[in-house]
């Protein structure tokens, strides 16, 4: 069964160049491209890793649904509101030390 709300997620993973491209241009413009290509690879595992874990997830989450939809909501919408008020009130970070390119893993987590 093909679930609406699984397509529309691994659609808009897929198509939207969210904030990996800027990285991943950024990194190549600062260290090159041999040097960016851990961090290549990285989001490549990453995206691929959270696609299978989002449709495992959902499959099991689609039973429940009913009874956690409003639990779910509330705890998305304090989150967020947590989030924007923790970037609201930050200052900017110091450099503290010279900066270096991610790694694969810091590429698959990011």
């Amino acid at each position: 069964m093909l679930d609406p709300s699984f397509f529309s997620y691994v659609t808009l993973n897929v198509l939207t160049p969210g904030p990996n491209n800027l990285l991943l241009a950024t990194s190549g413009v600062n260290f090159g491209m041999r040097r960016t290509l851990p961090m290549v690879f990285g989001i490549l595992v990453g995206c691929a890793l959270q696609t299978v874990i989002a449709g495992v997830a959902l499959e099991v989450l689609l039973h429940w649904m009913a009874a956690i939809r409003l639990p779910l909501t509330l705890a998305g919408c304090a989150y967020l509101l947590w989030l924007s008020w923790k970037i609201f009130r930050a200052a900017a970070l110091e450099a503290r030390s010279k900066p270096q390119p991610m790694t694969l893993l810091g590429g698959a987590c990011f």
